[in-house]
């Protein structure tokens, strides 16, 4: 049975759910496992339960069908190609086995904003209480993307844990979720810089700041015959392709760079690894100007914007504490507008906005 929602209660369920599970993960609960599992409940429904909904549902859901369940893993890992998602395959293999669609895209959601929650619990739940608003954009942003771009979703949260180990200087296990990214999006193997960005002593010298926008440059220029030289045939088609669009994000997104270039200080006072988010977030500026080429290749710049996340709500500190409230609201709104702005359509053409309800498969 179906049963398709209104935009509107589409937005109203959204809001609701990313608003309680920002309560959650806030609230008292000592069990950490606990509060994760709760926070995760019901976008972990909604994701499992969802009739197309995402712009990419219509090819993930005959994926699922056409799987065979009785390939083995040594046939996965020997027939590999670049470009090719392990990690997807083996969520299929349980999930086919299991004759469970529910869980098929139940679990590739949470692979996608799970990771997200734990990073941001572990590492931004302190004294600044920014965790709920950062909860909350997540929703609006990765949960998002992982009902699309389901496998890039899971490599992008995937990199974003792998942050943690940025900052505390462990290489390995940085290396060890990066790997795991891989296994779902070779396109996981642009973070591995970013590991060399931060130092010991927890800052990035100017001359590290010249070489990551030059290297990103050179990167956007020569895209084409990096992706024809190293992507294989799958991606070297995508550098070889012209997909041109408006690319308004690009726009918005050097707003949002300037704003934190302005408030800069401010933002390194209220945490020191802001400067390395401020420099992840030039380079998913520089990126974008793929999108005015090629629709499809601009994605790589979402593995360093989502650090917006961390930084936006931040800004509300800019801001005298009578006013943070609303600066709080206000930002939140604008999780929402955006969010509205991607991923509106119709049921028709799959689009996220406005849902429906898929019960019984």
């Amino acid at each position: 049975m179906i049963l398709p929602l209104s935009y509107f209660s589409s937005i109203v369920m959204y809001v609701l759910m990313f608003l309680i599970s920002a309560y959650i993960l806030n609230s008292k609960l000592k069990n950490i496992f606990f509060k994760i599992a709760l926070a995760s409940l019901l976008p972990f429904l909604i994701s499992g339960f969802r009739y197309n909904v995402g712009w990419d549902y219509g090819s993930y859901a005959w994926g699922f069908e056409l799987f065979d369940p009785t390939i083995s893993l040594f046939n996965m890992i020997t027939e590999y190609e670049i470009g090719d998602s392990i990690g997807l395959d083996l969520v299929l293999f349980i999930t086919k086995s299991l004759n469970s669609q529910f869980l098929y895209f139940a679990i590739t959601s949470a692979l996608c904003f799970v990771p997200a929650f734990l990073y941001l619990f572990n590492e931004w739940n302190d004294e600044k209480n920014i965790l709920p608003l950062a909860i909350f954009a997540t929703g609006f942003t990765l949960f998002f993307t992982g009902l699309s771009a389901i496998k890039q979703g899971i490599a992008i949260s995937f990199c974003l844990y792998s942050l943690t180990y940025v900052c505390k200087r462990k290489p390995l296990k940085f290396l060890l979720f990066v790997g795991i990214a891989f296994l779902f999006h070779s396109s996981a193997l642009v973070f591995l810089p970013v590991y060399l960005c931060w130092g010991h002593k927890a800052t990035i010298e100017g001359w590290k700041k010249v070489c990551i926008v030059g290297l990103a440059l050179l990167f956007v220029i020569f895209l084409g015959e990096i992706l024809s030289t190293f992507g294989g045939e799958r991606f070297a088609a995508y550098g070889a392709e012209t997909l041109a669009t408006n690319n308004y994000s690009f726009y918005l997104m050097l707003f949002w760079l300037i704003v934190f270039f302005v408030f800069r200080s401010k933002l390194v006072a209220i945490d020191e690894r802001n400067e390395l988010l401020i420099i992840l977030y030039a380079v998913a500026v520089i990126l974008m100007i793929l999108g005015f080429r090629n629709a499809f290749t601009k994605r790589i710049a979402n593995f360093f914007d989502v650090v917006q996340i961390m930084l936006l709500p931040q800004l509300v500190f800019v801001f005298t504490k009578r006013s943070r409230i609303i600066a709080t609201i206000l930002i939140g709104i604008y999780f929402v507008l955006y969010c509205m702005m991607l991923n509106s359509g119709t049921a028709e053409n799959m689009a996220p906005i406005p849902y429906s309800f898929l019960f019984g498969e």
